[in-house]
């Protein structure tokens, strides 16, 4: 009777984003309240002027370096769900996808070049943490693809298992699983 529907991608992540309109209200509602904004991750990967304000920068063949800083890329730490066990995302993790999809979309970070690195707890072995990560990554890495049109050039998906917890006081914690956005644009 309604025959074959085709769902474009970003009709479908609307659908899915509406859930907690139907039934799954508080359990999304709190994912998305705990997710950044897109504002909010723009800010985190857009990189910061220089700071030096007159002070004194030592000489390292050639290359001027400020005293107790090193250059690190700006970052931020996403909390994407996956199904247990696989790369699988989770409804609730299109929220914060959606959010980086627009930032990444943004004025602001439209010709940034992006790491996309997977993260894992301690459960389980280095190799098979290590595998899962990049699979995840890559999961992440095809939907901003897919649905937000983002060009594959600027994406690079990486996984880095249980190498760099969050917190290494307790390495089997939810906290170490997350997927980090680094802003490497030279």
């Amino acid at each position: 009777m309604f025959g074959r529907m085709r769902l474009r991608p970003s009709t479908l992540l609307a659908s899915l984003c509406a859930i907690p309109l139907f039934g799954g209200f508080l359990v999304l509602d709190t994912a998305l309240a705990q997710q950044p904004t897109s504002d909010e991750i723009i800010k985190a990967l857009t990189p910061k002027p220089d700071a030096g304000g007159g002070r004194r920068m030592r000489d390292f063949r050639g290359v001027a370096i400020e005293p107790g800083t090193e250059s690190k890329p700006p970052s931020i730490d996403l909390y994407i769900n996956f199904q247990y066990d696989s790369a699988a995302l989770e409804p609730e993790a299109l929220l914060a996808l959606r959010s980086l999809g627009k930032a990444l979309q943004s004025q602001e970070l439209k010709e940034a070049q992006v790491q996309i690195i997977g993260h894992t707890d301690a459960k389980g072995s280095d190799a098979y943490n290590q595998k899962l990560s990049e699979r995840r990554a890559d999961a992440v890495r095809s939907l901003l693809v897919g649905i937000y049109d983002i060009k594959p050039v600027r994406l690079e998906a990486l996984g880095r298992g249980e190498a760099e917890l969050k917190d290494k006081s307790r390495p089997e914690d939810g906290i170490n699983r997350r997927v980090e956005i680094r802003n490497v644009t030279n």
